[in-house]
């Protein structure tokens, strides 16, 4: 991980906290022995988008299949409130939502629009119908962790989810609800990590480690980040697989390297912008070698995109506090950023990233 230029460990240390403030949840891992048969968690009643719904995170795994996760007013206090879309955000509407506890900020991820996942503060969730029924999954593990990062391959999803000591990379095959930890795919340090999929291969950092692999066959290889940076990873359809390099953040600054993986490693590509410190990351679809990130420093929250190639930089979006974050973008074109606790706080852009508007829940 970069050098911190005698900051060391502090750096990424004080990255992560930044980070984990806006984007990291707390899940317990429980411990069982073959396959779960969980129990269906107890339900909300779906319908119309409660007024006074505020996200927290969102989930689009195509363009017009979008899901955002927040509370809504129920008497005297907030409940979890799950909402989705089927036409690209023209309308919405609350769908069911297993019985969530306590948490700093719930969690959502769909791989397709039938097959999902929601976490709180102690469990992860999981649908196989579009959000109809939920089950509660187990881990092979005990104690606590942080969940990182979900991305899927081959019907099988998998997790990044960091402990006081640990980050591993745990596998939930389909039709399951015991996640399995992957071999030999762990690192002890700072807890950070992150995965993705690039040509059939799942990509993962681990506490300044990098592995590559599928199924049971794991390589780890030359990190893509020097020591103390924190690492960011990020493919789609068309793209390389970029990292992004994060280390030396302060004053709502941070120092930003792009790079991207060739025949015989990472490359660097680029300085991104320092302003803000890193809260996402996404690459844009196809050959153009664009990605965008978001970032958050001194009051204001910024995505910062990249053209040609990756070495251009502008700031297409840029507004208030809470932290823009979830980026995603599911096609050349489309692409979607939430800022949580704030109403009217889902943004898109049509146009690949250079323009944003708000996308209002209704």
């Amino acid at each position: 991980m970069a050098s911190c230029q005698g900051m060391g460990e502090v750096a990424i240390v004080a990255w992560s906290f930044f980070k984990c403030l806006a984007a990291v949840v707390l899940l317990a891992l429980g411990t069982s022995s073959g396959v779960a048969t969980a129990e269906p968690d107890g339900f909300t009643q779906g319908g119309r988008v409660p007024p006074g719904f505020v996200g927290e995170a969102t989930s689009w795994p195509d363009t017009h299949h979008g899901w955002v996760l927040g509370k809504a007013p129920c008497g005297t206090r907030s409940c979890p409130t799950l909402v989705r879309t089927d036409d690209t955000g023209d309308t919405w509407r609350r769908t069911t939502l297993p019985t969530l506890g306590e948490a700093d900020r719930f969690r959502v991820y769909f791989t397709d629009h039938g097959t999902g996942f929601v976490a709180d503060g102690s469990h992860v969730h999981v649908t196989r119908d579009n959000g109809h029924t939920w089950h509660r999954t187990t881990f092979e593990a005990t104690g606590t962790a942080r969940a990182i990062a979900f991305t899927t391959l081959d019907h099988a999803t998998y997790l990044v989810a960091a402990t006081t000591t640990t980050t591993a990379l745990y596998r939930l095959p389909a039709r399951s609800t015991r996640w399995s930890a992957v071999p030999g795919v762990a690192a002890s340090g700072v807890p950070d990590g992150d995965v993705t999929v690039h040509e059939g291969r799942v990509h993962t950092t681990l506490a300044g480690r990098y592995w590559s692999g599928a199924r049971d066959t794991w390589t780890e290889s030359t990190p893509p980040c020097p020591a103390n940076a924190a690492t960011d990873l990020s493919a789609a359809p068309g793209t390389p697989l970029f990292a992004l390099c994060g280390d030396d953040p302060g004053m709502g600054r941070m120092h930003k390297l792009l790079r991207r993986h060739t025949n015989t490693g990472f490359v660097d590509v680029s300085e991104a912008p320092r302003e803000g410190i890193t809260q996402s990351f996404a690459a844009v679809p196809g050959p153009e070698g664009r990605v965008a990130l978001t970032s958050v420093g001194l009051g204001a929250t910024f995505v910062h995109l990249a053209t040609t190639d990756g070495t251009t930089w502008t700031s297409p979006l840029i507004v208030e506090e809470p932290p823009l974050t979830d980026l995603v973008f599911t096609d050349d074109h489309h692409g979607y950023t939430l800022r949580p606790a704030l109403p009217d706080n889902l943004f898109h852009t049509t146009d690949g990233g250079t323009t944003w508007h708000p996308l209002p829940i209704r």
